[in-house]
């Protein structure tokens, strides 16, 4: 095999096997997200209302799902879709609770239990 065939193994992978395709796409989507609150993003939506953020947070988790649910089926893009948006939630909340600092997205130390 050359390395000219590789992009078609990856696709063919990620086509063939639902639960890599579903953990991929749940892994990207929250790294994603982490990222890009981190880089600024959370300060962005620090003034937001509260139903906004989450709303808007499920825009790519509902793409990841009907990505997936169209090649492996609905009840795969439906686990993809609760997995991916329960990780993004957690990550606003980490935000809205002040266990991370919005400027650089870096733990406070606080718990938002105590």
């Amino acid at each position: 095999m050359e390395p000219s065939n590789w992009p078609d193994v990856l696709i063919g992978m990620l086509l063939n096997t639902a639960l890599l395709a579903s953990v991929l796409a749940v892994v990207v989507s929250r790294t994603t997200y982490a990222y890009f609150a981190a880089r600024g993003g959370a300060r962005v939506h620090a003034d937001s209302s509260v139903a906004h953020t989450p709303a808007a947070a499920a825009v790519v988790p509902v793409t990841f799902a009907l990505v997936v649910g169209a090649f492996h089926g609905w009840w795969w893009g439906a686990a993809v879709a609760v997995a991916s948006y329960a990780l993004r939630l957690g990550v606003i909340v980490e935000y809205r609770t002040g266990r991370r600092e919005r400027a650089d997205g870096r733990r406070t130390g606080t718990s938002s239990s105590g």
